[in-house]
């Protein structure tokens, strides 16, 4: 799963570390790469200002990092 977008006010945002065409990778060591969409969307929700980690690869050269990022509600997320 690709970054398409960073929501304003969002954890990938606030993070600074994120970059429109990253690769999600993992989120709390579990790989996402054959998980359903709904899967996915659950284990990234929590409760507002708790932390999840998630790892992703950046292109070119595919770079592994890991990025804590505390959930939030972006500022756009209901436009």
């Amino acid at each position: 799963m690709h970054v398409h977008t960073l929501l304003k006010g969002g954890a990938g945002e606030k993070s600074g570390c994120l970059q429109i065409g990253d690769v999600l990778v993992d989120i709390e060591g579990t790989l996402v790469s054959t998980m359903e969409p709904h899967l996915l969307q659950s284990m990234s929700q929590g409760l507002e200002g708790t932390k999840v980690v998630a790892g992703f690869k950046r292109p070119p050269g595919m770079t592994y990092f890991t990025v804590s990022l505390v959930r939030s509600v972006p500022s756009d997320a209901f436009k």
